[in-house]
């Protein structure tokens, strides 16, 4: 899901220290594990799921609607100004326990006409599945 020849995934750590070994084994171009505080985008983050939902409930007073089109990861689609916050909190929630459809998204901006993008992380990684 992040970019044409690149994936991660999530799990225990046992189980990804166990693919990593079958990757490297088929001689995958990398295999490597990256420091991480949960396995998020999985269903192991279900109880962080319902506690996010509960904060983001908590704030849904003061949200407001979107001002343009903002692309959610777990859908790989646009919502704006039309969308429900509520709904918009559904959906962030449910990024804890969804796969990223980072690829997907980013097409999905590039077909809908964005042509500039900003990494505001300090890792540059995003950057490097752009090419």
């Amino acid at each position: 899901y992040m970019f044409q020849k690149g994936f991660t995934v999530t799990g225990t750590k046992g189980a990804v220290e166990e693919l990593q070994k079958l990757a490297e084994g088929a001689k995958a171009l990398q295999a490597r594990l990256i420091k991480g505080s949960g396995a998020f985008h999985s269903p192991l983050m279900n109880s962080a799921k319902t506690t996010l939902g509960a904060a983001l409930l908590e704030m849904l007073p003061r949200m407001k609607r979107p001002r343009c089109k903002v692309f959610m990861n777990t859908t790989a689609k646009a919502v704006d100004y039309d969308t429900d916050p509520y709904r918009i909190g559904e959906i962030l929630s449910q990024q804890m326990v969804s796969p990223v459809f980072w690829k997907d998204c980013m097409e999905a901006m590039i077909e809908d006409g964005v042509r500039e993008f900003y990494e505001c992380g300090p890792m540059g990684q995003l950057r490097a599945m752009m090419k």
